[in-house]
C-alpha cells in the first residue's frame, strides 16, 4: 500500500476544519449534515446514519488500531469501530 493524502478538507458554512485522513480510509465526496461527537458516550447516543460524523476531542486522542489487528487492539478501539459500523455515518 502506497498512500499519499491529497486535498483533504472539510468546510461547513464559513468554518474550515483541519482534518486528517487515515491511511486506511477510502476517499469520499459527500454533502450531508454534520454531527459532532467528542466522547464515547456521545457516539453511543447519536443518530448519524448517512451524515458526516466529525470526531473531535477525547474520542480521537489516539489513532485507532486497524480492525482485527492481531498485535494491538484495545477494547475501547473495538467499541468505537463497532459503533461506527452500527451507526453507518456517510
Amino acid at each position: 500500500m502506497d498512500y499519499v493524502c491529497h486535498n483533504t478538507s472539510l468546510t461547513h458554512g464559513d468554518i474550515n476544519y483541519e482534518v486528517y485522513a487515515s491511511p486506511y480510509s477510502l476517499g469520499c465526496d459527500i454533502n450531508a449534515e454534520i454531527i459532532t461527537v467528542s466522547t464515547l458516550a456521545e457516539l453511543k447516543n447519536t443518530d448519524c446514519e448517512g451524515k458526516i460524523l466529525l470526531l473531535k476531542g477525547a474520542i480521537c486522542d489516539e489513532q485507532l488500531a486497524p480492525k482485527n489487528f492481531v498485535f494491538y487492539n484495545p477494547e475501547h478501539h473495538k467499541e468505537i469501530i463497532g459503533l461506527l459500523e452500527k451507526h453507518k455515518p456517510g
